[in-house]
């Protein structure tokens, strides 16, 4: 199977989503890591779960968490990509600034000449960024990007048909972002949402 688009699964925490996603042949795997997280995974598990998946690079999905908890566990595991959150800074952290993500869930309050200044500097040489949501700052940021393209841009906000049409056709955005969920219960798993998209992202 092949996808019309670049393809990352992110907040995964169970087999059942890495087997799947896998089976989709989708780009990057993202793992929850996060630091004080109930639904985080530990790197042991992360470790398992690598033993049974090939192929599909893999994030380590650090969002909130400290300088210190992300420093100490990327020795542990040979990412090949890392996800924060902005406005953490990454000067800090100890990891190839190329091979970040840069996750945006929320830029409530941020102010647009602060976003813009922080891009330009502590961010320029981030891997890729992803939009959760789509409002008047990451608007601009995609009208603007399309100009320039700076960034790999992946769209987290809009699953629709006729969007992702229409993101795919006039390349509006680099790919598509989504999240698998908790099992119901070991083993036991809802697709319908990841099915869905993948469906309409299947190439004929």
């Amino acid at each position: 199977m092949s996808l019309k688009c670049f393809v990352k699964v992110g907040s995964i925490n169970n087999l059942s989503d890495a087997r799947y996603c896998s089976g989709m042949n989708v780009d990057l795997l993202g793992f929850m890591l996060e630091e004080n997280n109930i639904n985080s995974i530990d790197i042991f598990t992360l470790k398992e779960i690598s033993n049974w998946i090939s192929g599909i690079k893999i994030v380590g999905e650090f969002n909130n968490s400290s300088i210190k908890f992300i420093n100490d566990i990327i020795k542990e595991f040979p990412f090949e990509y890392i996800q924060i959150n902005y406005p953490i800074r990454i000067n800090k952290i100890n990891y190839d600034h190329h091979k970040v993500l840069l996750n945006l869930p929320s830029l409530k309050g941020v102010k647009k000449e602060n976003f813009i200044s922080d891009l330009k500097n502590d961010y320029k040489d981030i891997s890729m960024i992803n939009i959760n949501i789509m409002d008047k700052l990451t608007k601009d940021l995609i009208s603007n990007n399309l100009k320039n393209d700076q960034f790999k841009l992946l769209n987290g906000f809009n699953y629709s048909k006729k969007f992702l049409d229409k993101m795919i056709k006039k390349e509006l955005l680099y790919g598509v972002s989504l999240n698998g969920k908790n099992e119901i219960r070991p083993g036991y798993k809802d697709y319908s949402a990841l099915s869905e998209v993948f469906e309409f992202l299947e190439k004929n």
